[in-house]
């Protein structure tokens, strides 16, 4: 345990006035004086040892030749920024690649003396190309942020088709319920509710006289209310049918997803989900029994 003290002691000791290990013990002599001084005098001293440290990280770096170390030196002050300005951290993740590529360049921009210089013929091409691979990185970093708010708002969207999608892969996870399957539920639940256990003769009038018009007419907005709220909910159709036989009434229950739909999706009509509904008598009560139907492309067989 000693040894490890005195070697890193022997790292961070400084050797002298001007060098990287004067400025990382003044950062972490800033950091030690910010807690104690605190308020807005605290904030002050924080952050200038945090500027001290990005300035001895990037001195060290460069002595060192690290070939990651612009990457490094990105990060801290992404940091430094998120810490100061309170920045979301998917903004300072896209401006990690471009800033890194920047602090690269720097070296064929400026001399040792700080004097700007145009860079050689020969370092122009290498400049141009690593600016624009690492504002692709962050492109593509920005289209995943952007999948991924999509399947937030519209988590219905992981029951497409992404079989000929050029950006877009399916891993082998195990997937998620489909959204649908909560409408339906809901939709059976409410149902239940409000013809379950109530007087045969009463349902049956009530049925009866709903046959041929609209059944349930405020049926999407009373499933709606009762999910979780999400953008998608205004990119689903809810409708009832209704029919009858000698015995009994039949309910179909239908959710039709009306939101981004691919093309194999439009062409086998795959993107509703239906549940089943019989209501008959039993004991003089009415009896609301209901099954998934196995037409669905969202449902599965059981």
């Amino acid at each position: 345990m000693k040894d490890i003290v005195d070697q890193i002691w022997n790292t961070l000791k400084p050797p002298r006035a001007y060098c990287w290990q004067t400025l990382f013990c003044l950062s972490l002599f800033s950091g030690v004086m910010s807690a104690i001084a605190r308020g807005f005098l605290g904030e002050v001293i924080a952050i200038v040892g945090y500027l001290l440290l990005i300035i001895s990280i990037a001195w060290i770096g460069i002595k060192n030749r690290w070939q990651s170390t612009p990457w490094i030196v990105a990060v801290s002050i992404c940091l430094f920024f998120w810490k100061l300005f309170g920045i979301k951290p998917q903004i300072l993740a896209l401006l990690w690649f471009p800033l890194a590529a920047i602090i690269a360049s720097l070296a064929h921009f400026i001399t040792r003396n700080l004097e700007f210089k145009v860079p050689h013929s020969t370092k122009r091409q290498a400049v141009v190309i690593l600016l624009e691979t690492q504002i692709l990185m962050a492109c593509w970093l920005q289209f995943s942020f952007l999948c991924h708010d999509w399947l937030q708002k519209y988590p219905s969207l992981l029951s497409e088709d992404f079989s000929e999608s050029k950006f877009v892969i399916t891993l082998d996870i195990s997937p998620s319920q489909p959204r649908v399957f909560l409408i339906l539920e809901e939709m059976r639940k409410l149902l239940e509710q409000r013809f379950n256990d109530r007087p045969w003769g009463e349902v049956n009038e009530q049925l009866k006289a709903s046959e041929g018009a609209s059944f349930l007419p405020n049926f999407q907005s009373q499933v709606l209310e009762n999910l979780n709220f999400l953008k998608e909910n205004d990119l689903w159709e809810i409708e009832s049918q209704l029919s009858s036989t000698s015995s009994e009434y039949q309910v179909k229950l239908i959710a039709q997803w009306l939101g981004p739909r691919s093309n194999r999706t439009l062409a086998n009509k795959s993107d509703r989900g239906e549940t089943i509904c019989n209501i008959r008598p039993q004991n003089d009560l009415a009896r609301v029994t209901c099954n998934i139907s196995r037409n669905s492309s969202f449902t599965t067989q059981k």
